[in-house]
């Protein structure tokens, strides 16, 4: 069943108590940044940049690419595009995160209503075509509820076919692409320095097995190192070359 908005949107003491935290410092695991993006109400960008405001900014950006590591081990198989876009949001959050001190109020505004625009294009604004062949239904879900949808098949036995065309559709500004190259480029510069026993990925097999039950794998072309995945301390993080940034979305120079 589709998620429903609701109707009013929220300030920042309504969002405080929704979260169940007392002060902003208190914002620091995953389960925190799973209710703020999951959150069924509209929330004011103010809202969510007085709550930036006081969360270390690492620790913002490493909740955020928690997040989106989940979604991205999460979604179906061969969905190349959809797992581009949602690399380089991420990506884009991360960045704006870590630089949200430096011009404090300018970025801080732009973290929030970019950061928004995700919750809103993530829990309700997207369209994806769901097709169970076998019983013949067809469900349009937003990406969320689609993700949701896939990773319940282990135990609803269902076997969909998930198109998420209508929800490519992601404006990205050349500002914020900046802030995500130079996240790219510091992953890069750390990689450099691992052990000869960490390891590399340029496009080979994995197989994640969770806790939810939903064990699948991600094929990545290994002629293709456009989308890297470098596997540190068991976790698998996925960033975009620049030569994809520029692929296939549409960002605002371009309308």
């Amino acid at each position: 069943m589709r998620r429903d908005r609701k109707a009013s949107t929220i300030e920042y003491k309504q969002l405080m108590k929704i979260l169940e935290i007392a002060e902003p410092e208190e914002f620091e695991y995953f389960e925190n940044m799973a209710d703020l993006i999951e959150c069924e109400y509209t929330i004011s960008d103010a809202a969510i940049a007085n709550l930036f405001r006081y969360v270390d900014g690492e620790t913002l950006a490493e909740l955020i690419e928690n997040y989106f590591s989940d979604i991205l081990e999460h979604l179906p198989e061969n969905q190349d595009e959809i797992y581009l876009l949602i690399n380089n949001i991420g990506m884009n959050l991360i960045g704006l995160a870590k630089g949200k001190e430096e011009e404090e109020e300018h970025n801080l505004a732009v973290l929030a209503e970019e950061f928004n625009k995700f919750k809103m294009w993530y829990l309700f604004d997207t369209e994806v075509v769901c097709e169970d062949p076998k019983y013949g239904e067809t469900l349009v879900l937003p990406v969320a509820e689609a993700i949701a949808e896939y990773r319940s098949e282990p135990s609803t036995k269902k076997k969909s076919v998930y198109n998420f065309e209508q929800a490519l559709n992601y404006q990205l500004s050349d500002y914020v692409m900046s802030f995500g190259e130079l996240v790219a480029a510091e992953y890069a510069e750390d990689s450099r320095h691992y052990n000869e026993d960490e390891e590399y990925d340029y496009g080979h097999h994995h197989h994640h097995a969770h806790d939810c039950g939903c064990g699948h794998e991600h094929h990545h072309d290994p002629d293709d190192d456009s989308a890297r995945v470098v596997r540190k301390e068991g976790l698998a993080y996925g960033f975009a070359d620049e030569s994809v940034l520029a692929d296939g979305f549409v960002y605002d120079d371009e309308i």
